[in-house]
């Protein structure tokens, strides 16, 4: 998987949203996922009042804690973490992940009114930032999303998980 692709189309669509109403008072912040080599890089790319990039972090709570809309793939344990923060989400699923588990993902929020999908091969230049701004225009739908996000957590599932394994061995 190619993580400096995805990163230089985030930092794209993150301009784009600032291109479009930067007196929105929006401010976006781009966790990457590359290595420390292409940091500088992708710092260069984008103009820093507009988009704050921050170098891979293991403290994502505090980042989802700060953010009022994430943007996002749709991993599992990404979406497990922001479910539990009950935070609103647009979510661009991984294309090329195994069995599409990100667009499946992705659906299950989606459905429960937690989250916007916009699938990355349908994306066009302007349909983040048009989403995104029409969602802030929205606080109402923002909030509801964040309560749909809260119901969609799954607070006790490790104990879920090895109650059901202890069931099975015992058997």
């Amino acid at each position: 998987m190619n993580y400096r692709i995805d990163n230089l189309q985030y930092c794209k669509w993150s301009r784009e949203i600032f291109e479009i109403n930067n007196k929105a008072g929006l401010n976006a912040v781009h966790v990457t996922l590359v290595y420390h080599e292409d940091y500088d890089e992708l710092q260069q790319s984008i103009d820093a009042k507009d988009v704050h990039l921050i170098p891979f972090s293991d403290e994502m709570g505090t980042l989802y804690s700060a953010a009022d809309l994430i943007v996002s793939r749709a991993g599992a344990l990404a979406l497990s973490e922001m479910a539990l923060m009950g935070k609103a989400m647009v979510l661009i699923p991984f294309p090329h992940a195994a069995g599409d588990h990100q667009v499946k993902n992705a659906l299950a929020f989606s459905n429960s009114g937690a989250a916007v999908i916009l699938p990355q091969f349908q994306l066009k230049s302007g349909d983040l930032e048009t989403t995104v701004l029409e969602l802030f225009q929205q606080p109402d739908k923002i909030k509801g999303m964040e309560e749909k996000s809260i119901q969609m957590a799954a607070p006790d599932a490790i104990s879920k998980i090895i109650s059901t394994i202890m069931e099975i061995a015992e058997s």
